[in-house]
Formats: structure tokens, sequence, C-alpha cells
């Protein structure tokens, strides 16, 4: 296989439950939680020790980027890495949220969607020549990212309002909204572009 660099991007879903009539702001939760690494008052972004980037996201979610890495095995080391980092992290905020004397339940998620339809989770991100037409390319990868669910989606569970739970094979499929987009912030959709260089981000075949 020829050498490459590989990485992954996850972002967590962050939700506090209290149990009484005080409550916590999801915005103070998650400064709680990056108290122990920072100390600005304003950005929540940290590179950690091993190299990888913690971050508030847009959206206000928690967000690991693992550290470049020289394999597929290297980067799943980096990746679980992060979920220890995060299940640390996450201890340390929820003494601090006894401190304030407010009861509840802080929990992280690492899924795709939450129950309002919000799409989030892992992404990954193809570095390409600048010459190389995007749109060719999303022409070329599109088959394959949703083809490669039938046998590497994790999947999950739907169940609408009414009606019985359904199965479905690719978690983030009915949170995506068009095939390809220049910007993130124009629609959810399976393939994306950056602006800054030519990267090109994938989000459908998120597990």
């Amino acid at each position: 296989m020829q050498k490459r660099i590989y990485g992954i991007e996850t972002e967590y879903g962050i939700i506090f439950t209290p149990e009484g009539r005080k409550t916590l702001p999801v915005e103070k939760a998650i400064r709680f939680l990056f108290e122990k690494l920072i100390t600005t008052e304003h950005f929540l972004n940290v590179f950690l020790e091993n190299g990888a980037r913690f971050y508030q996201d847009t959206g206000c979610h928690p967000e690991y980027a693992t550290p470049e890495c020289a394999s597929p095995g290297q980067l799943i080391i980096y990746d679980k890495a992060g979920e220890r980092i995060l299940e640390d992290l996450q201890i340390y905020a929820e003494e601090k949220i006894r401190e304030e004397r407010i009861a509840g339940k802080l929990s992280i998620f690492k899924n795709n969607t939450d129950f309002v339809g919000n799409s989030y989770g892992c992404h990954e991100n193809y570095l390409v020549d600048r010459d190389v037409d995007f749109y060719y390319l999303a022409e070329q990868l599109i088959p394959f990212l949703v083809t490669r669910q039938i046998y590497t989606g994790a999947g999950r569970s739907s169940r609408p309002r009414t009606g019985s739970t359904t199965a479905c094979p690719s978690a983030r499929s009915t949170s995506i909204r068009r095939s390809r987009a220049p910007r993130r912030t124009i629609a959810r959709s399976s393939i994306r572009a950056t602006s800054r260089m030519r990267t090109v981000r994938s989000t459908a075949g998120s597990t």
C-alpha cells in the first residue's frame, strides 16, 4: 500500500439532564469539560500531549481530531485514546458541577444524530491535488461511500413518533440533504470541499 497519512475527526454530543429545578446550560457544561485543559475565557481549543486537537466546534459540542497517523492501526489507537481522554474530562466536569450544587447527569455521546435530527459524528478527509475536478471526484466517491454501509456501517434503529421501530444501515442518511456542497454551511452533504485548501471531506460514510 502506498504510504499515506491518516486522520479522524469525531464530534461528540453533550447534554446535561437535571434532577431538579436547577439546570445547567450546555455552554457552561462544555466549559467545565475543558477547564482541566485550558484556562482561557474565550477559545476552547487545545493541542494535547499526544498531538491531537480537542476543541469546541460550531454547534457547541466537543470535537477530537487525531494527530497525523502512519497506519490504520495507529489511527485506531489514537482514536480510542481520545475516548479515554474524554472520559477523564467528563469525571472532572461532573465534580465541578457538583461543586455548583447542581444535581443531574452529564452525558457525552459518540453517535451520529440526536432526537431532533441534528447530524454530527465522524469525518474522514482526503487531501488531493488542486487540479483534480471536485465534481468528477465526487461522482467516483459517492457510490463507494453509499455501498460500504452494507459491510462496514454501524447503522441505527429509528422509531418515528408514529409507527414501529425500523433499522437503517446508514446512521446519517436521513440527515443528508445534498450529495455534495462547496461549504458545510450550505447543507449537510455527503461530500464537501474546503475553501482554504483542496480537502475533500466525507460524512456519508460515518459510522
